[in-house]
């Protein structure tokens, strides 16, 4: 029996074992489904007695007896030029990454993912493609590349938001938006690629991610995250897509090295309720209508920013944004609304003044991944839900060291109902136990 392994594992007349191999490839849906879409995701494919799998799947392929012969492309070996430094825990975690040939590499924020993810593509020597889905995010992996790898600008290509097909001999950042958009690109992609990096590699599940990757038969494939955790219980996908290997650096040995901070979480009460029964859309829309709940958000922030402290409110919806920014402004408070919208040069600049003077940025989900301000030390979860992949990204964005930052603060605003908040609260708090992050509650409002 032979399994071929390239962009999917392939099956061809899997016999007595496809209904083990259809289960271990179908995946479970816990909480909300979106509307049209089913609690049971298929993660394979079945044409002509043939089966295709996610790649990850072929340690459980081998288990049922199954040989694996490998179709993964290796090019002729790059040298990239290395000239960073890795800290002792990145460098053991890159060489496990080696030894592994891919897979997960699970680190906290403000650990140095990007860098030991360029370490990796340098230690395999192969041309690699670097997925991200954000226009921050593939920022920050070209800069960061620029200044860890000694190449020539040819070497380093980018795709997407607009550009055009521009591969680089050694190095290609892609927006996966506009790879899905166009599949010929993905292809092309694809074929010169031996290496391929999901950067957030919780997102791996999704359809539009996972027909990306379909293209990559590349030696190595890697995904980057803070953690596997998503509120619909598909991270195990992540990890069917990507591999089965998994690196792991634990919170607490970055926190006793003192490479990032713990946060301390002070617990906000609201006094805010919506009534039963209403649905989550509806929640939002009334906690970001409520004038005493923004008047208390602004409170706390205008007080932070006034004593000094760099600051970032998060709230879901964009007009919310726009709306606790205009507040603050009008309280002599140098706010600004962080959205989708808000293009790249407007965006270095406000991170620039940032970093500059206190202030707050108010911002929408475009902060919960890849956003690298370690001056920033003080965070408000103005409308917060019950996600902890991403409440653990968020709290992150405080957690760098940074020089004269003391500590960070994640206030977790809490509000008095309906039952379906009250059981977030619960959640969240339960997290931030898990994390060993000490909780507090204000003796007064600010």
């Amino acid at each position: 029996m032979t399994a071929h392994l390239g962009a999917s594992l392939v099956i061809r007349h899997p016999g007595p074992h496809r209904e083990a191999l259809v289960a271990h490839a179908t995946f479970t849906r816990r909480g909300r489904v979106p509307s049209g879409e089913q609690r049971e995701v298929a993660a394979y494919v079945e044409r002509d007695d043939t089966l295709w799998l996610p790649r990850g799947l072929w340690a459980e392929a081998q288990r049922l007896g199954f040989t694996i012969r490998s179709h993964r492309r290796y090019l002729p070996p790059l040298d990239f030029g290395w000239c960073g430094k890795l800290r002792r825990y990145q460098r053991e975690a890159v060489m496990a990454l080696a030894r592994l040939q891919g897979g997960l590499l699970i680190s906290p924020p403000g650990s140095g993912k990007t860098t030991m993810g360029l370490a990796a593509v340098a230690v395999w020597r192969q041309p690699a493609t670097w997925l991200v889905h954000t226009r921050d995010l593939a920022r920050q992996a070209r800069e960061r590349a620029e200044q860890l790898f000694a190449l020539p600008p040819s070497a380093i290509g980018q795709v997407g938001e607009g550009l055009p097909f521009d591969p680089g001999s050694h190095l290609t950042i892609a927006m996966v938006q506009s790879l899905v958009k166009r599949p010929d690109w993905s292809a092309d992609l694809g074929r010169r690629s031996g290496t391929v990096i999901l950067d957030e590699h919780a997102h791996a599940p999704a359809a539009t991610f996972r027909s990306v990757l379909n293209h990559f038969p590349a030696a190595y494939r890697c995904g980057l995250g803070a953690t596997l955790s998503r509120s619909d219980g598909l991270g195990a996908m992540a990890e069917a897509v990507l591999g089965p290997a998994k690196v792991v650096i634990p919170l607490e040995l970055l926190v006793r090295q003192g490479w990032v901070l713990r946060p301390r979480v002070v617990l906000v009460p609201t006094h805010h309720a919506t009534e039963e029964g209403r649905s989550w859309s509806d929640i939002q829309r009334a906690r970001a209508d409520s004038i005493p709940r923004n008047m208390t958000a602004a409170a706390w922030i205008a007080r932070d920013v006034m004593a000094g402290h760099r600051c970032m409110a998060l709230v879901d919806l964009i007009d919310h944004a726009h709306a606790l920014a205009d507040l603050l402004r009008r309280r002599g408070i140098p706010a600004h609304p962080l959205v989708g919208e808000v293009p790249t040069g407007v965006r270095e600049r406000l991170y620039a003044d940032l970093r500059a003077q206190p202030m707050v940025l108010v911002a929408t989900k475009v902060a919960d991944e890849g956003l690298d301000l370690p001056c920033l030390d003080r965070l408000y979860g103005v409308t917060p839900g019950q996600a902890q992949g991403r409440i653990e990204q968020q709290t992150g964005r405080i957690m760098r060291p940074y020089p004269g930052k003391r500590d960070a603060i994640h206030f977790d605003f809490q509000d008095a109902g309906p039952s379906v908040v009250v059981d977030h609260n619960i959640i969240r708090q339960d997290l931030y136990a898990d994390l060993g992050f000490p909780m507090l509650r204000p003796r007064r409002a600010a």
